[in-house]
């Protein structure tokens, strides 16, 4: 490669290192590691400082081995910061999970827009399906109908919500960390378990506008051929799964 050519690549590494956006500080050990190479002498050409006596040099261009590292330390950099703001998104029935998605947490916990209390016949009436009770629960204590599409269910800080599921979310779930979601068997339908507390928002039917409702509790979410499911509050996975295969 000629040392035109080398000047083109290096202008547009550079460029692309300057064009890149990120939603936050770039991670700590690539940024120390790159300032570490850049600032460390190179010994096959960096010539230690003259006397102050001697007629000074005209400045010795900077050697390809040099302008490799810097070219090189410029992509790591790039890359980096890239990865570090890669939004992640899964989607189960009718749900979707944004991993690695920093969104500020609720101030307020709200319920879904329009949710009326019913009883079952009432909720199986209103959402076109029948809603399943799990008896390892028993009875819930309170049956809530929002958006005239979802049947939500209680036992104390147990919830479960369950939704004609579709392709387009009605649920939104925000992972701040990298950490992804527990990929699970349900019933034999594919699911995600949620270990850790995460920010939920719901998407209103027709005009789609998304109401902020909580920080969400652990929660496994799953979907057969029909219906999507969200289980919130359970503390193990294992009792989820138990609560879930007891749906009746």
């Amino acid at each position: 490669m000629d040392s035109d050519d080398f000047g083109d690549l290096e202008r547009e590494l550079l460029a692309l290192g300057d064009s890149i956006e990120v939603t936050g500080p770039p991670p700590a050990e690539v940024a120390s590691a790159v300032r570490a190479r850049l600032q460390a002498p190179d010994p096959a050409h960096d010539a230690p400082a003259r006397p102050a006596a001697e007629p000074e040099r005209p400045v010795r261009p900077m050697s390809k081995v040099r302008r490799w590292q810097l070219v090189a330390a410029v992509v790591v950099l790039a890359l980096a910061l890239t990865a570090a703001a890669v939004v992640w998104v899964l989607r189960s029935t009718g749900v979707e999970i944004r991993v690695n998605d920093p969104s500020p947490s609720p101030t307020v916990t709200s319920e879904i827009p329009g949710a009326r209390s019913a009883d079952l016949e009432e909720a199986a009436r209103q959402v076109g399906f029948r809603p399943k009770v799990p008896t390892e629960l028993g009875e819930p204590s309170e049956i809530l109908v929002g958006d005239g599409r979802v049947v939500s269910m209680f036992w104390g800080r147990v919830r479960l919500d369950q939704f004609a599921g579709g392709v387009s979310p009605m649920f939104v779930k925000q992972l701040g960390g990298p950490e992804w979601p527990e990929d699970v068997l349900v019933n034999g339908a594919h699911g995600w378990w949620i270990a850790e507390a995460h920010n939920l928002t719901y998407v209103t039917k027709g005009n789609g506008e998304t109401t902020p409702l909580r920080v969400a509790d652990s929660t496994l979410v799953w979907g057969d051929d029909f219906t999507g499911y969200r289980l919130e509050g359970v503390k193990t996975l294992q009792d989820a799964h138990r609560i879930a295969k007891s749906l009746r």
